[in-house]
């Protein structure tokens, strides 16, 4: 499911909150789930599990035919960047942040995610193939912004699913709209 927002007010609108819990829990109801279906606890055990476990198989399910189909559709939705800033945050190894440098050379991009691990592969990635992408690793739920914000665009293509309760996604939501400038467009996909 993709949702795009223009957000152009001084503090988080709780009705965008409740829009927001509204589609994780219909679109998402197993959210923190890890590949062998067992709940995570908490951001340190999916940080854990992602910097150790599965950065290199990550990228393989990322591209995937499923994967690759689902990418090119929210690259495509998100569009044209043309020398706008964006950030995309749990990006993980990157491959929607790539999609959309890809398409919008000019673009300034900034890649984070939770995971030293997963932003390390995003690196050896980059330094393979560079497109001048930037990757960070921070936490969304504590990061608040992200090299002075202030940024057009901000993605969460993998970002809401991973809060366990109202707390976390009032704190993933505030860190997108901290570092969106006034008028930006935040655009998500709940999957």
């Amino acid at each position: 499911m993709l949702v795009g927002i223009n957000v152009g007010v001084s503090s988080i609108n709780m009705d965008l909150i409740e829009l927001i819990k509204y589609i994780i829990l219909r679109a998402y109801p197993f959210r923190g789930m890890n590949m062998n279906e067992e709940m995570i606890e908490n951001h340190e055990d999916l940080k854990y599990q992602y910097d150790n476990d599965i950065a290199d198989v990550f990228e393989e399910y990322m591209q995937s035919h499923y994967r690759r189909a689902a990418k090119e559709l929210f690259v495509a939705a998100v569009g044209d960047l043309q020398g706008q800033r964006m950030l995309e945050l749990s990006c993980g190894t990157g491959a929607v942040t790539r999609g959309l440098k890809q398409i919008s050379p000019s673009a300034s991009i900034v890649g984070s995610d939770i995971s030293t691990g997963i932003i390390a592969k995003a690196q050896k990635i980059e330094a393979a193939e560079p497109l001048g992408i930037r990757y960070l690793v921070g936490d969304a739920i504590t990061q608040g912004s992200v090299e002075g914000g202030d940024y057009d665009v901000v993605v969460a293509h993998c970002l809401l699913c991973y809060a366990k309760d109202k707390t976390e996604l009032r704190s993933m939501v505030k860190t997108c709209y901290d570092n969106l400038r006034p008028g930006g467009r935040l655009v998500m996909a709940v999957n």
